[in-house]
């Protein structure tokens, strides 16, 4: 269990911090910077991915 604590903490706190930050970063900043929508996309879907997996499978 001690080894499985800090992935799990750790991928939770970027999953919810990940949540957060796609609620609040308007779609005039992620334009400003010229990022695309695929980009930010599959980035969610990258940093999301790997927060799940740290906070699901150290979990058990």
């Amino acid at each position: 269990m001690r080894h499985g604590a800090d992935p799990f903490h750790y991928g939770l706190l970027f999953v919810i911090g990940g949540h957060i930050a796609g609620l609040l970063v308007p779609e005039a900043l992620t334009d400003r910077l010229h990022v695309s929508e695929e980009v930010y996309h599959a980035n969610a879907l990258f940093a999301g991915g790997a927060a799940r997996i740290a906070a699901v499978y150290s979990s058990g």
